[in-house]
Order: structure tokens, then sequence, then C-alpha cells
């Protein structure tokens, strides 16, 4: 194995880590007293988690989800539209791969692979400012970078 694939395995789990420490501080009913709406940062909210501090936008854009059954099915019903999701089965007419959202409400986002595999190719290519996935992911840190863009 050459420097190429260590680089990439461990950009690899920094993605892991940032996408499970965004999911985990979306996903959980955080008291209001860990949650301070004042930061250096004008548009966003910090929330502190368990894997540190995360600024959530106040108003994501483009949002991809990595997690079907815990937060891409509350996104579509809020209304949200992710440009990025994952699914257990890549073809439209297998049922459960998105759980309670259908595949006509998530018409137009790009597939970016299963919740244990995501592309993180693709994941950077959409650009996304908010990624939500699993509290546990390996790959916080590089999926917060991406979120930042700072890759």
């Amino acid at each position: 194995m050459g420097i190429l694939s260590v680089r990439f395995r461990m950009c690899y789990l920094l993605l892991v880590i940032a996408i499970a420490a965004i999911a985990f501080a979306c996903s959980q009913n955080t008291p209001d007293a860990m949650i301070s709406s004042k930061s250096s940062l004008e548009n966003c909210r910090i929330v502190k988690h368990e894997m540190g501090e995360t600024c959530i936008p106040l108003k994501p854009q483009r949002i991809v989800t990595l997690a079907p059954e815990k937060n891409l099915d509350p996104l579509v019903a809020l209304g949200i539209k992710p440009i990025g999701f994952t699914s257990y089965f890549m073809k439209r007419d297998k049922r459960g791969g998105l759980f309670g959202a259908s595949w006509n409400s998530i018409s137009g986002a790009q597939y970016v692979g299963t919740p244990y595999q995501p592309s993180l190719e693709k994941i950077l290519m959409l650009k996304p400012d908010l990624i939500l996935s699993y509290s546990n992911s390996p790959d916080y840190r590089l999926l917060s970078a991406i979120a930042k863009q700072q890759i």
C-alpha cells in the first residue's frame, strides 16, 4: 500500500468522525444551557457534543444526510430536501431503503453510497454546508472539514 492509500484512509476516517458529531448534535434534544447562539460566526449556532463543539449553520442550504433511518425522514418531514443521501438499497424499486421518506421526496438529490460506506468524493463534490450522520461516525473530523470546505 502506498502513501496515497494511507492518506485516503486517514481522510476517510476524519470524514466519518465529522459526520457523526454533526448528526449527534442535530439529532439530540440538547438543553438550552448547552447551546450558545453567540459565536464568532454570526450565521451559525455553536452546539456542544461528545466530539467537542460544532458550528451549525442557522440556515443550511446544502444538506447531505448519511443516516436514512435517523435523519433523512425527519428532514423530509420538515419539508427540507437534501442535496445528497445514503440508502441501504440503490434501486428505487426496493422498499425500506429510505425508511419513511419516499423516492419522490428526494428526487434530484444525489445518491452518495450506503450509510456504512458513503463516497467521500461524491460528498466533497456536492459542497455541503451541513452533513448529518450517526453520532459514532469515525470520519467526524473529515466530514466536518468537508462541510466547512476546508479541504
